[in-house]
C-alpha cells in the first residue's frame, strides 16, 4: 500500500527536483497573494478542505460498500449450491486510491454514482454551511461597561433590578441576629 503510494507521488517528486526554482516562485506569490487577500482565501482554503473530506468519507465508504457486496454476491450464489468450487474472486471492484481511472471501476455505473454523490454532497455543504468570510473580531478587552441605570420619576427606579449599579443603601441584621441567645439555668 505504500508503495503503491510512492509510485504514484513518485513522477511528481522527480519534476519538483528537477525545477526547484520554479516551484519555489511558484510557492512564494502563492503564500504572498494569500496573505494578503487572507478574509477570502483562508476561507476558501478551509471550505475545500472541508468538502474533500466529506468525499473522501464517501468514496471509501462506497469502495468498502462495493467491496462487501461483491463478497456477498459471490458467496451467495446458486452456483454454490450445484458446484462448491464455483466461488470465484469477486469480480466488482472500486479504486481506493486511484479514483481518476475509469477502467479500473468494474460496473461503470458505480463511477457515474460516486459523481452524483459529490455534486449532492457540494450541493449540501453549500447549503447548509455556506462559506463565509473571516472578519477580525473586537477583543473583549475594549468592550465599554455597561452604564447604570436610570432613575425614573420621583427618584424611584423603574424596576427593582440594581444588580451590578452602586448603592448607598445600609442594610441591617434583624435583632434576633445581634442578641446573643439566652442562657438557661
Amino acid at each position: 500500500m505504500v508503495d503503491d503510494l510512492m509510485n504514484i507521488f513518485n513522477p511528481i517528486m522527480e519534476h519538483v527536483v528537477a525545477n526547484p526554482v520554479i516551484y519555489g516562485i511558484v510557492a512564494l506569490l502563492a503564500v504572498i497573494i494569500i496573505y494578503f487577500t487572507r478574509p477570502y482565501s483562508t476561507s476558501f482554503i478551509f471550505y475545500s478542505i472541508e468538502i474533500f473530506i466529506y468525499i473522501f468519507i464517501m468514496h471509501t465508504i462506497m469502495h468498502v460498500l462495493v467491496y462487501l457486496t461483491a463478497g456477498f454476491s459471490n458467496q451467495t450464489t446458486m452456483r454454490n449450491v450445484f458446484d462448491g468450487e464455483a466461488r470465484g474472486v469477486a469480480t466488482w471492484t472500486t479504486p481506493l486510491v486511484n479514483f481518476w481511472e475509469r477502467d479500473v471501476y468494474d460496473p461503470q455505473w458505480i463511477m457515474w454514482f460516486e459523481i452524483v454523490l459529490v455534486i449532492i454532497i457540494i450541493g449540501l455543504v453549500r447549503y447548509f454551511r455556506p462559506m463565509k468570510v473571516q472578519t477580525k473580531v473586537k477583543s473583549s478587552m475594549k468592550t465599554e461597561p455597561a452604564k447604570p441605570k436610570k432613575k425614573g420619576k420621583g427618584g424611584k427606579d423603574d424596576d427593582d433590578d440594581d444588580w451590578g449599579v452602586p448603592t448607598t443603601r445600609r442594610f441591617t441584621l434583624p435583632d434576633d441576629f445581634v442578641q446573643p441567645p439566652s442562657k438557661k439555668k
